[in-house]
């Protein structure tokens, strides 16, 4: 996956990197990150991740900068 090897060769751990994500295919990066967050309509199944189902980027991204510290 391409954000894990990002990750690695930036020197982050998963556990500090967030995705976010609207369709089935993203739900392996989702679950590999620790700052899980969803945008589409209904929140899958067995996925755990802040739902934004409108897609408010911007509350998204205060959110992660919170999450940061910043």
């Amino acid at each position: 996956m391409w954000l894990r090897s990002l990750a690695d060769t930036l020197g982050t751990p998963m556990y500090d990197v967030a995705a976010v994500g609207d369709f089935s295919g993203d739900l392996d990066t989702l679950r590999s990150v620790g700052h899980p967050y969803w945008v589409g309509s209904h929140l899958p199944a067995g996925l755990t991740a802040a739902h934004h189902p409108y897609g408010d980027i911007e509350r998204i991204a205060q959110d992660i900068v919170a999450v940061a510290g910043g």
